[in-house]
């Protein structure tokens, strides 16, 4: 018998702008078990992003009893 890996989703996203500048931050964690999060600017110059990885947790792959916390991850926004 085969069995499926656990499945879901977990991600967030937040951003502001202000005139032609946008600054933000979204997250997702990654199938091997990372979460990914990238916080960007993005202007008249282009887009300009900062890519950081970290564990999150014992188990790999996504968890699909964690309900992702947004607001508590990023609570204040980039303004």
């Amino acid at each position: 018998m085969v069995e499926d890996a656990p499945s879901g989703n977990d991600f967030g996203h937040r951003e502001s702008r202000r005139g032609d500048r946008a600054e933000g931050v979204y997250y997702v964690v990654l199938p091997d078990g990372r979460k990914q999060t990238v916080e960007y600017e993005a202007d008249q110059d282009g887009f300009k992003p900062r890519i950081s990885y970290e564990d999150v947790g014992a188990g790999s792959g996504y968890d699909s009893n964690r309900q992702a916390d947004y607001n508590n991850d990023y609570n204040n926004g980039p303004y």
